[in-house]
Order: C-alpha cells, then structure tokens, then sequence
C-alpha cells in the first residue's frame, strides 16, 4: 500500500489527506501546530463510519422482535469467532529466513553513515544500538548522525554523508519523499541506501528495507480488541501520520473493524509528533475523558506507552490499551495486569533490526540482491502467553538469532 506521506514542515488539516479514503469526517477542529519540525501533535479526532446509531434508531429498535435479537447475537458471535481465529494466527510463530551466504571480511574498513529521524525515540535509538553492535563485529565504521525530527536535519544529515563519500547510507524512520532528490544522488553514485521502516516512492531508489508487517499490526489490534469487549468496541486510536508503516496498521485495523463490526463499533483518531512523543501524553487523556464511550486505546508504536499509560492511570482513566514492539514497559503490564492488555510484539525496540538493516549494508556494498525483510510477522503478546517471554524482546529466539546466525552467515563465526 503506497501512502502519501504529509509534508512534516507544511501540514495543515485537510480534505485531501489519505482519510478521505477511510469514510471519516471531521469531529472537532483540528489543532495542528507546524513548529519546523514533524507534523506537530494535536487533537484531530475523526470519527468514522462505524459510528454507533442515532438515539432516534435505537428507540426504533427497542422493540424489535426477538428474531433481531437473535441475530444480533449471531452477528457478534460471528465477529468474535472470527477475531479469535485472527488472534490465534498471530500467537504462532513464524519462522524468519536469513539471506544467502557472504563474506563480510570483504567490506572490514569500510565507511557507513546511519541517518536517524531522532534519538527522542526509544525505539530508534536501541535499534541503532544493535546496528552499531554488528558494524563492530565486521570491522565497518559507523557515523550516526541525529535528525532532530527536522526535515532540515535529514536533508544535512545527507550533505554531510555525500562529503564523506561512504559505502552505503542507512536512513531510520525518514520518509522517503522528503529525500527524493537525495536518494537519486545516492542512487546515481553507487551508494546503497537501507532504510528502517519506511518504504521507496519511487522503485529503485531505496536498494533495501527492513519493514514489519504493518496489516498484521493493524489487525491484531482490532481483533483484541473486539473479543475484549465483544464486538462493541470504541477505540480511540493514535498514530503518526508521517509514518507509512503506522498509517497502513491504522487502515488495516479501521478496514477489519468495518467488516466485523460496522455498527457498535467507532474509532477516533489521534495524531502524535514521534520528535516529542512526551507531547500527546495529555491530549490523551483529554481525548478518553471526553468521550465516555472509549472503551480501548490503540498505540501506534510503544515510544508513546511509557507516557501514554501514565497519564491514563493518573486521571483515573482505564481503557484497554493496545500496542506494538514489545518493549519491557509494555510486556510488563501485561504481565502485572496493567491496563495494557496486548502488545504486537515486532522487531522494532529490538537490536535485531539493526543487524538485519546491516546485513542489507553488507549486501548493497558487495553488489548483491538483499535479504527479505520487508515483511515481517510478529507476535501478539497478551495475558495468555506472556508467560512464555524471556529476556528482552518476546519474538521467539530472536535474541540468539541475530547474534548468532548472522555472524556465522557472514563468515565471522564457524
């Protein structure tokens, strides 16, 4: 799924932003600061279409025969079975595949420079970690630069690399059409460019990504979140718009609650500034107080749980909040019976996104095709199984995986 994404240092609210595709109108005006930045944080709540029915209707309603009843007992039945069925498949793991075999002693001495959106983010720094963590491994000098959240930042994050004339570059968190003319210059100088979480615009732009599985995200959320509350669920759901990976997550879930649950069911929708996730803490909490009816709190990604979550407790506030990477935060209050009820636990947070954006360096460097991870399952973590989570991150064996296998497969350890 190709998004549009908003230009970070120009975005205003309006009608031709992607949610004109979702069947959402405006609810409440929107407050959408520019500060030079990202989009900036702010109250845009959209309602959509799942909306519950008028009070006329359900007067109307009140009445009706026992044969509705029965099949609207049916329908939920069906929507729950089906949302169990999407659970389940989410709770077993998927095995991940490395790429062939290479010899990276050919790429010892090398230069590489690592663009990230900002180190605000817990996410993004760890995963820079484990990418640093692998360079060292193969003897390949690393240059982190830090955007700051500004489009201003990556652009002079870029001129600096040129300067350097590097091997590869690595971009983390950036869209790609901010950096259109950059990613052709890089293109047309032979520097492979591995980007962490977001996709290529234009084909061949980008030599390699490591995505999750965004519609699988998206999915589980909703899915959750219809068993909990049987198929009478009404989410309040927060996400960047900037970011593709989190946008397709926030479709997939709207679409599968449109299928399962098209009348009890609502979303609204708020926006949230990943430079300063600290920010929509409160705005939070306003949201899911003034709106009696929200009954579950989806996170976009877990950089927002830690601030989130707090300000949800501290207002007395307890929707069943839903989120995604797995942190030890999230995985936590899961396991003490918190108000974090699941967390889709991705490869984000981990250092292995890091090793395997470097296994794409190493690729790009030696003029090979790269590996396959643009498309990765992760596992849904909730009170049933987060028994079963040892250590850091909850993907099964994924700890050993990167430090272990990805060595021996680039002929550093037999």
């Amino acid at each position: 799924m190709n998004y549009r994404p908003v230009d970070r240092d120009r975005f205003v609210n309006r009608s031709d932003h992607d949610h004109s595709r979702m069947n959402m109108t405006q609810h409440g005006a929107a407050r959408l600061l520019s500060r030079g930045s990202r989009v900036a944080f702010g109250i845009v709540l959209f309602t959509t279409a799942l909306a519950m029915p008028s009070a006329a209707f359900a007067s109307r309603t009140a009445g009706t025969s026992s044969g509705t009843a029965k099949a609207t007992a049916k329908a939920t039945v069906s929507c729950v079975s089906a949302a169990e069925k999407i659970i389940a498949a989410d709770q077993a793991s998927t095995p991940m595949k490395l790429g062939k075999v290479l010899n990276a002693k050919l790429v010892k001495g090398k230069s590489v420079w690592y663009i990230n959106d900002t180190m605000a983010s817990s996410t993004l720094a760890i995963e820079q970690g484990g990418f640093d963590s692998a360079a060292k491994l193969a003897g390949v000098k690393v240059t982190n630069f830090n955007a700051n959240g500004t489009v201003t930042g990556i652009q002079q994050g870029f001129a600096n690399a040129f300067a350097a004339h590097p091997a590869a570059i690595v971009i983390a968190a950036i869209e790609a059409s901010l950096i259109e003319p950059q990613l052709a210059r890089a293109k047309a100088a032979h520097i492979p460019v591995v980007s962490i979480w977001e996709g290529p615009v234009v084909k061949g732009t980008i030599y390699a990504s490591v995505l999750d599985n965004s519609v699988q995200q998206g999915q589980s959320y909703t899915a959750a979140s219809l068993i909990a509350t049987s198929c009478n669920t009404h989410a309040l759901w927060i996400y960047a718009p900037t970011y593709n990976s989190e946008v397709q997550a926030f479709q997939a879930g709207q679409a599968l609650m449109t299928k399962l649950c098209p009348i009890n069911c609502s979303i609204q929708t708020l926006y949230y500034d990943l430079a300063s996730p600290a920010a929509v803490a409160a705005p939070a909490a306003e949201a899911v107080a003034g709106n009696t009816k929200i009954n579950t709190v989806v996170l976009g990604t877990d950089d927002i749980a830690d601030v989130v979550v707090p300000a949800l407790t501290q207002a007395n506030l307890s929707p069943a909040v839903y989120s995604g990477e797995g942190i030890p935060y999230t995985i936590s209050s899961i396991r003490n019976g918190g108000i974090v009820k699941g967390d889709m636990a991705l490869l984000g947070g981990s250092p292995a996104t890091g090793w395997m954006a470097f296994d794409q360096v190493l690729r790009g460097i030696l003029k090979m095709q790269p590996s396959h991870y643009d498309n990765i399952y992760g596992l849904y973590i909730d009170s049933s199984n987060v028994g079963q989570v040892k250590g850091g991150n909850p993907i099964p064996s994924i700890e050993l995986y990167y430090k272990a296998d990805f060595a021996k497969n680039w002929g550093l350890k037999k």
